[in-house]
């Protein structure tokens, strides 16, 4: 994962949405520097701006689409 990210986002911080329940992607992304990782559920203006880039899980989109069309 540490190599993808670094490939997409090459000395950025990542915002990283995943969809709830998604444990062992928030435990594989723990140790790589400048990436937070959060379900799409939990998404907010803050996390948002205080990255450089927003990567979206694929399981994450409609979750996130489910939340912010409420």
């Amino acid at each position: 994962m540490a190599r993808t990210l670094g490939l997409v986002a090459p000395d950025m911080s990542v915002l990283l949405l995943t969809k709830s329940g998604a444990d062992g992607v928030v435990r594989a992304s723990r140790n790589i520097p400048d990436c937070l990782t959060l379900p799409a559920r939990s998404l907010n203006t803050y996390a948002v701006m205080s990255q450089q880039m927003v990567v979206i899980t694929r399981e994450a989109i409609g979750e996130l689409k489910e939340t912010l069309l409420k």
